[in-house]
């Protein structure tokens, strides 16, 4: 959450940590101290982290809070974020049923069984919410095959990471000519390829309005989906009041031919269902990067 704690919590001595205090502590107690640290974290306005969730969360509300609001909405998205991440190291330290905690609605339950009949292939794309990876897990657990175009160059913890993904049946791959390539061949042969759609790409020569503004975002699966002539299925975690963590999806999104930009058309038509899911739960919207550099000089002091 910010570049210094995702360092972290990408190691592996972040990671060992996180799976030590999985086991030792029961969700009550966990969940307490996520609230605690999340209070401390965001009282500092000048972090990467906060600057991150405050600017994002800012355009997604549409402005117009004030430095306290603002201050209360980080807190919340650090404490849902850090809760979700508690949750996720809970479940594998002490191997629990996954079932217990991802709840899969009746659009992902359909596509889960389409992919163990290995019908339907689908480029999934999804916003980094608190229960990212708890969902991905659980539906992977549940069926639906795919591969994970990840971050290039990926450091020890992010190898670490993608090792336990692996084990639920995820097969990672950092972005590279070669995993695009890949990618491409298991569309065709009827398997799901997965990215995020919310991570900031520097350079990303396409531009993609997400919540009224454009921002440097993924286009990756807008170019794979016309190439294997299939569509696209947004894909959100969102943690219900329960606690359980509900893995929503779209109806499936057929690329269009347009006489503008098809890639960002086509974008801008799925970030559509993904501001959908997130403005349903705001404070679940947990990117660590800034999306938007120019909305961190409007937030108020």
């Amino acid at each position: 959450m910010g570049a210094g704690f995702e360092s972290l919590s990408n190691s592996r001595i972040g990671q060992g940590v996180a799976l030590g205090v999985g086991r030792a502590l029961p969700p009550k107690v966990g969940h307490g101290v996520v609230s605690f640290a999340a209070g401390r974290l965001s009282s500092d306005r000048d972090s990467e982290m906060y600057r991150a969730f405050a600017s994002n969360r800012w355009v997604l509300e549409g402005g117009g809070m004030t430095a306290k609001e603002l201050d209360s909405a980080v807190r919340e998205t650090i404490t849902t974020a850090g809760t979700g991440l508690f949750d996720h190291y809970r479940a594998m330290a002490i191997g629990s049923d996954w079932s217990r905690h991802v709840r899969l609605m009746p659009l992902a339950v359909e596509y889960a069984a389409q992919q163990a009949k290995g019908e339907h292939p689908y480029v999934l794309a999804g916003p980094h919410t608190a229960g990212f990876d708890i969902g991905m897990r659980g539906v992977a657990l549940a069926g639906l095959e795919m591969q994970v175009l990840s971050v290039p160059d990926p450091n020890g913890g992010y190898e670490w990471q993608n090792e336990r993904r692996a084990e639920a049946g995820m097969y990672v791959t950092p972005i590279s000519g070669a995993s695009m390539r890949s990618a491409l061949r298991r569309l065709k042969d009827g398997k799901c390829v997965a990215t995020g759609l919310d991570r900031p790409v520097p350079g990303e020569k396409h531009r993609v309005r997400m919540f009224g503004r454009e921002a440097e975002l993924p286009t990756i699966n807008l170019l794979l989906a016309p190439n294997a002539h299939v569509p696209v299925v947004l894909l959100c975690t969102l943690r219900a009041p329960d606690g359980i963590y509900e893995l929503h999806a779209s109806p499936p999104i057929d690329m269009i031919s347009t006489d503008g930009d098809d890639v960002v058309v086509n974008a801008e038509r799925v970030m559509k269902h993904a501001e959908e899911f997130l403005l349903s739960a705001p404070n679940q919207w947990a990117m660590p990067h800034v999306i938007w550099p120019d909305a961190v000089d409007e937030l108020p002091r």
